[in-house]
């Protein structure tokens, strides 16, 4: 409980797991940046097919195990958004659906 304080404080922290340093993906969770992005979007959250917003929708990410471009066009539109926007060790990666996710610009930079 001690410690509780410490979490948190410090914009990069490396945690000691298992006798060594564990590096994150990304320098930056940006768990404020979750949020702001869900009071945006929050009139269409419940829409999960993005081709019926009333602009159409759709962004690429890439699944960093195989280096698979994948077109987000439904689910959940933050984690569509921030999956397409995290820049490998910037933003930690995100994870849908099973893959990790992160920009598509690391494939390609222009969706055909």
């Amino acid at each position: 409980m001690e410690e509780k304080e410490e979490y948190g404080k410090y914009d990069i922290e490396l945690p000691w797991l298992n006798h060594k340093f564990h590096l994150p993906s990304g320098v930056l969770e940006s768990e404020e940046l979750w949020l702001k992005f869900s009071e945006l979007v929050f009139p269409v959250y419940n829409i999960k097919d993005f081709s019926r917003f009333s602009i159409p929708f759709k962004c690429i990410a890439v699944d960093i195990a195989n280096g698979e471009a994948v077109v987000l066009s439904d689910g959940e539109i933050v984690s569509a958004i921030r999956s397409s926007m995290a820049i490998p060790s910037v933003f930690t990666a995100v994870e849908t659906k099973g893959r990790k996710l992160v920009d598509g610009g690391v494939v390609r930079n222009f969706p055909s």
